[in-house]
């Protein structure tokens, strides 16, 4: 069962139990809150809340232990919940183009996770609790003023692809050159000072407009 738009809402607030419900698609709305009894949808795996006006996701949703893809891109949120390691089994999480200023440390459980977009928010920090996601093949932090990438990244050992472009970093850590997985970096436009690169990375690197020092480019 699918609810596609806003009125279709008011079936959560009328206390229909919607035992079935799998996939809840509420994007592109004038959505500024949930209702109450959200919580109560416990077997939903897909929850896409984009393009709404939401500046705070409910606390309610805290208890959809099931879910596994969650899409919030495009509201108007500046935190994400302190508890969202309740949600263990999410795999994708797409955040992007918030106001959001923080991870929180708890993410360190959600030890499903593959994709993870938060490009264009405020954040100025990664936690070292990011790095305990091995199963992440998908990052994207690109568009924040993130200034430090910690050599502990390297423990991402499954990530594919990271975008990091659109930063302030100066430096990526020696150690992504053991990041045997990795397919894709774009670091291109970061602040306006040249960033060091680990000289094996290079090659990998996409980099069309950026300054940035490629050793073995020539």
């Amino acid at each position: 069962m699918i609810l596609q738009d806003a009125d279709e809402m008011n079936t959560l607030d009328s206390g229909v139990a919607l035992s079935s419900l799998t996939r809840l698609e509420l994007g592109g709305n004038l959505l500024t809150s949930l209702p109450k009894t959200f919580g109560n949808l416990s077997t939903l795996i897909t929850l896409n809340l984009s393009r709404n006006a939401i500046s705070k996701l409910p606390t309610q949703m805290l208890s959809l232990s099931g879910l596994k893809t969650l899409i919030v891109s495009n509201n108007t949120l500046s935190d994400l919940p302190k508890q969202l390691g309740a949600l263990q089994n999410l795999h994708h999480l797409d955040a992007s183009f918030n106001a959001i200023s923080a991870i929180p440390q708890s993410i360190s459980v959600c030890l499903h996770m593959q994709t993870l977009c938060l490009q264009n928010n405020n954040i100025a920090d990664l936690p070292r609790a990011l790095f305990f996601l091995t199963n992440l093949t998908n990052l994207s932090v690109n568009h924040n003023p993130i200034t430090v990438f910690d050599e502990d990244f390297a423990m991402l050992q499954k990530l594919r692809r990271l975008l990091i472009n659109h930063t302030q970093i100066t430096r990526i850590p020696s150690t992504i050159e053991y990041m045997q997985s990795l397919r894709e970096v774009r670091a291109d436009a970061n602040a306006y000072t040249p960033i060091a690169v680990p000289f094996s990375l290079s090659r990998k690197i996409v980099c069309p407009h950026c300054r940035i020092i490629l050793p073995c480019l020539h």
